[in-house]
């Protein structure tokens, strides 16, 4: 594993405000890998806290469970409930949550994942909310136009983590 998306996701989340105004939407290329961010302003240690990635619903589809962390206790190491199509392809960052980054990783995107996702921290003082939007698709062609059934995305990890760290919308309870 490369390790310098690693690093410049650290240094992101220890140098700047990763919430914004504005609704953040990542757009990357089928069968990549993506970072969705939740990282709290305070850097308030998350180790012991609770936080929930869900898929929100779409048209013919529930809800969808992400990835759910409870103080230690997630999907990748004995918690049951997670939706089938994201077992085995979703990480956290266990280094980074004593920064308060609850952001996660989601390997080899498929169309069908392109949706709104949320990151609930339900227990902190007060409760915080995050939403991305991802949309999932092939990139553009070389000279940069758009066809029909594409998307423009970010040329690198790297961009998606610059682009998307410093845009995603919190909610207020």
């Amino acid at each position: 594993m490369n390790v310098v998306p690693l690093v410049c996701l650290f240094l992101l989340t220890r140098s700047g405000t990763t919430s914004a105004a504005g609704h953040g939407v990542i757009k990357v290329e089928q069968d990549s890998d993506v970072i969705l961010p939740c990282s709290l302003d305070s850097k308030e240690n998350i180790v012991a806290a609770l936080f929930d990635w869900k898929k929100v619903a779409q048209r013919d589809q529930g809800q969808k469970e992400v990835f759910l962390y409870d103080a230690g206790i997630h999907y990748n190491n004995g918690r049951d409930g997670q939706s089938p199509e994201f077992r085995g392809r979703v990480s956290h960052f266990p280094d980074q949550l004593n920064h308060g980054n609850a952001s996660i990783i989601i390997r080899n995107m498929k169309v069908m994942d392109t949706g709104n996702y949320t990151c609930n921290l339900p227990r902190l003082q007060p409760p915080q909310t995050f939403s991305v939007e991802l949309v999932v698709g092939e990139c553009c062609n070389k000279t940069g136009q758009q066809s029909r059934d594409e998307i423009c995305c970010e040329h690198s990890l790297y961009e998606q983590i610059v682009s998307s760290i410093l845009r995603p919308e919190r909610v207020q309870d």
